[in-house]
């Protein structure tokens, strides 16, 4: 019962490693997977994506963490606006790098 809990633990860490783009977690929750025996089909969808990311272009990697940094300050401008906290808000666009127009974001409803 207590390596059903375990497997089931790493099984959840592998997926949510996979969901995130550091190689270092990703690396952790492999091991922690084969040391549990979690089904391989899962281990090797994980090796292959930490592979993806090692392989990764100094280029491809930075657009991946503007790409990641745009997505959560979208994500916080949209939390800001629901609680109508216009002063957090300001401070949040005002500090964007250059590169990302919040001016073209859309909420989930596409307004």
């Amino acid at each position: 019962r207590g390596e059903l809990r375990e497997r089931r633990a790493a099984y959840e860490r592998l997926h949510s490693a996979l969901a995130r783009d550091d190689e270092a977690v990703l690396g952790d929750a492999i091991v922690e997977a084969r040391r549990t025996h979690v089904d391989d089909a899962d281990i090797d969808k994980a090796v292959a994506k930490l592979e993806a990311l090692r392989l990764a272009t100094p280029e491809e990697r930075e657009r991946r963490t503007r790409d990641q940094a745009a997505a959560e300050a979208q994500r916080q401008a949209f939390t800001l606006v629901k609680r109508d906290n216009v002063d957090e808000l300001r401070a949040l666009l005002q500090g964007l790098d250059g590169s990302i127009d919040w001016r073209k974001w859309k909420d989930h409803a596409g307004r």
